[in-house]
């Protein structure tokens, strides 16, 4: 059976809160990402997801493919090999795909990529999407992660790749201390 892709408008939870419309620059490279073709990810890191206290986004950033699998091989070999075997032990992709795919798209983020599981009252979690151009994947992705499953997969991060992602972290919250401040209580938790 041949897998079927399902694209949509970019949803708003996605756009940045900066410019309170879509992503449109790579943070890398700067390259335009809403041309036809660009392959690009989006991350935000939200507080307050899913409960009833005002959302929050701690961090937010879209980066193209070729940047991003750039910034990947700068990860140590054990790193890389850690998170893969983790991720291939807790996520069936092709299942949950086949689970989600005639169901509302808000149920997509519903519940932890690794956890299965909804959010404490807290909120706190990173949400992942994948876009082309102007639309929207619903594949494997998108996907939220609990800060709790974070903490997981930080754990199997090596010393060389936790300076890697510090850097990476660094630049994205180079902005207000407020946000320099909530990276420090949660440690690093950038994923790409």
């Amino acid at each position: 059976m041949e897998e079927k892709e399902i694209w949509s408008e970019i949803p708003p939870i996605f756009w940045s809160d900066l410019l309170n419309s879509p992503f449109n620059k790579c943070i890398q490279c700067s390259r335009n990402l809403l041309e036809p073709g660009v392959i690009y990810l989006i991350e935000k890191a939200l507080k307050g997801f899913g409960s009833e206290k005002p959302l929050q986004t701690i961090f937010e950033y879209a980066i193209c493919l070729a940047c991003a699998e750039s910034m990947r091989m700068t990860l140590s070999v054990e790193s890389r090999a850690n998170i893969e075997e983790f991720y291939r032990k807790n996520i069936d992709f092709k299942l949950r795909k086949e689970s989600l795919t005639d169901k509302p798209k808000e149920e997509w983020l519903k519940e932890c990529l690794i956890k299965k599981t909804s959010l404490d009252e807290s909120g706190e979690c990173q949400i992942y999407g994948l876009c082309n151009g102007e639309y929207f994947s619903y594949q494997d992705f998108p996907y939220m992660i609990s800060a709790k499953a974070l903490d997981e997969v930080v754990d199997l991060i090596s010393a060389k790749t936790m300076d890697e992602l510090e850097d990476f972290k660094n630049n994205l919250t180079s902005g207000p201390p407020e946000l320099k401040e909530l990276f420090e209580k949660g440690g690093v938790r950038v994923l790409i």
